[in-house]
């Protein structure tokens, strides 16, 4: 009868095998460094553009979901984006020239 720790000490010949015991401590490491990267594209983005897209409630970068001429300068070029915050739902209208940004 072959008693489990021979199964182990062969399987820990073969490197493969190695890398799969490593597997569940290197994705709980890996999923740590998303979420500060994550946390820190977010940072980011808030600081290149603090007043145009964050979002007045909770200041997560909000995410264009409609975009429209202005009711009364289109003939400028200028348009009006409709911007929602992913994180909380607020909603809002931006005037936008493009070129220049938001006013």
């Amino acid at each position: 009868m072959i008693a489990v720790s021979d199964v182990i000490k062969l399987l820990d010949q073969i490197p493969i095998w190695k890398a799969l015991r490593e597997l569940p401590k290197r994705v709980t490491e890996l999923e740590a460094r998303v979420k500060v990267l994550e946390e820190s594209a977010t940072q980011r983005q808030i600081a290149a553009a603090p007043n145009a897209l964050a979002c007045p409630l909770c200041g997560t970068i909000m995410k264009v979901t409609r975009e429209s001429p202005h009711h009364e300068f289109a003939f400028a070029g200028i348009k009006v984006h409709t911007v929602e915050c992913p994180n909380c739902g607020h909603k809002t209208d931006r005037d936008f020239r493009p070129g220049k940004g938001y006013k």
